[in-house]
């Protein structure tokens, strides 16, 4: 995935031979070891690639133009879409 890419998640789980779910795991694993800045619609299906620096100054989810609010350590999500935030 390039800078400021997306990919559907499901292609992200056949290319890689995972479930969803550990799809899920492993990008929450990226976030917490630093690697990964960006955001998922889960109810969309994409994964999208976003500088840091980016997501840092975004005050509007760009899903739906809901609110945002952290909810943990490098995490923030919209609370209207759900669509989530990392912020490494």
């Amino acid at each position: 995935m390039q800078s400021r890419g997306q990919v559907p998640i499901d292609e992200v789980a056949v290319e890689m031979q995972l479930p969803r779910e550990q799809i899920r795991e492993a990008i929450y694993s990226l976030v917490g070891l630093g690697v990964f800045s960006g955001y998922i619609n889960w109810d969309k299906g994409v994964l999208y690639s976003e500088q840091a620096s980016q997501l840092r100054d975004l005050k509007q989810c760009p899903n739906c133009g809901g609110e945002i609010n952290l909810t943990g350590k490098g995490i923030a999500q919209c609370k209207f879409c759900g669509t989530e935030f990392y912020l490494s």
